[in-house]
């Protein structure tokens, strides 16, 4: 599915490299107001797995921008991260054949392609569940949740500081601190 807000022709505005990963709560306007800025006021893409262009017309009017354009991927090949998915099935999880992440492979794709946010929930899904069916399968006895959901922050932060290397945003905090007058 496509949807598009704004001008359809391409934009010529001249982005800086920025990514923001999210997904999953709420949005975070001033961490889009950034990534927005970065985009030079050029045309903004979005893809997703699901839903539609819930996020167009937000982003639209958060920052001035030539366009935003939802592109909704739904075929299972793009399913990622076998190694975990595996895991999970190891543990006692029984996940579809679309259970998916986003592969290394795919973000260097996007990047290519000028995409600059990409929806991460559904890592933290695998991962939040992976570390919960690991824990309960190996201490059938333990009954407190809190045991692994100090596990899974510990498992999440390194899933997102090997995002921020990956992308080569790790080490910009001051930047971005600067760049926010803050």
């Amino acid at each position: 599915e496509y949807f598009l807000t704004g001008n359809a022709a391409d934009s010529h505005a001249k982005p800086r490299p920025g990514y923001v990963l999210a997904g999953g709560g709420k949005d975070q306007d001033e961490a889009m107001k950034w990534f927005l800025e970065r985009s030079g006021g050029g045309d903004v893409v979005v893809l997703r797995a699901s839903g539609g262009d819930g996020y167009n017309q937000y982003l639209f009017d958060l920052a001035k921008v030539d366009s935003v354009e939802t592109i909704v991927c739904k075929q299972p090949e793009a399913a990622a991260h076998p190694f975990v998915i595996e895991r999970i099935r190891n543990a006692g999880g029984k996940l579809g054949p679309v259970a998916s992440g986003v592969s290394d492979a795919e973000l260097s794709q996007a990047i290519a392609l000028g995409i600059t946010k990409v929806n991460i929930a559904t890592d933290g899904r695998l991962i939040w569940t992976r570390v919960h069916r690991e824990f309960f399968r190996d201490n059938p006895k333990e009954f407190d949740f809190r045991p692994p959901g100090k596990v899974f922050i510990e498992e999440y932060a390194k899933f997102i500081a090997s995002r921020n290397v990956f992308l080569g945003s790790a080490g910009q905090l001051d930047d971005l601190r600067a760049s926010l007058g803050k």
